[in-house]
């Protein structure tokens, strides 16, 4: 059975990103790795709020190079997928520079996949014993001059108010206590559903 080892840069966001996908993985048969060494199925999620971030994903990426080839070798599989803020930036480059930037600083790596590929369908695989993390808005329109997330994450959408207490209700049912709402601006929550409303009654 193919195994999976999912790591995490970045804010609580990225990491509600990354259960979302430790459910797409355990969906398509895979299994949770117990280390790194036993996954051939690594995911990064990665992060871009400050070059630092950006650097301990392309020093990740490439101090796996040698653990690919002697996985490879050995006639094992071993994949690297990038996603989260990275890929998302890449996404919406129409150049398409972006995306063979990573690929030239990460050639280790083998998939690059937008985190919109990844929906609310499936509920998330939580890591968080107590709280579980519930996202209610993605990405932000102000674009402030020191914030990268619109670029990363593009215009705000606002997920629906029924699938959010939906979710939580979920949660609770699940024995958690707490539940932690996300969003880059959860004060923003719904303006865009309610502008989307008043063009369709225009």
């Amino acid at each position: 059975m193919k195994k999976y080892f999912i790591h995490t840069f970045g804010c609580q966001q990225n990491v509600a990103d990354s259960e979302r996908v430790a459910t797409y993985c355990e969906t398509a048969g895979m299994k949770k790795a117990s280390s790194l060494e036993d996954a051939n199925y690594v995911v990064i999620t990665t992060c871009m709020i400050k070059e630092s971030a950006e650097n301990r994903v392309y020093g990740m990426v490439n101090n796996l190079i040698p653990l690919k080839e002697k996985k490879l070798s050995n006639g094992e599989e071993f994949t690297i997928v990038i996603t989260g803020c990275m890929t998302g930036m890449a996404h919406r480059d129409k150049t398409g520079k972006m995306l063979k930037e990573l690929k030239r600083r990460m050639p280790a790596a083998d998939q690059f996949i937008p985190l919109e590929e990844i929906g609310f369908e499936l509920a998330p695989l939580r890591q968080d014993k107590e709280t579980a993390y519930i996202p209610i808005s993605n990405g932000c329109n102000n674009f402030c001059t020191y914030c990268v997330v619109p670029y990363t994450r593009g215009r705000e959408v606002s997920r629906a108010f029924d699938d959010i207490v939906h979710e939580a209700q979920h949660a609770f049912d699940g024995g958690y206590k707490k539940v932690l709402l996300l969003g880059q601006n959860v004060n923003s929550y719904g303006s865009d559903i309610v502008l989307a409303g008043k063009k369709q009654q225009e």
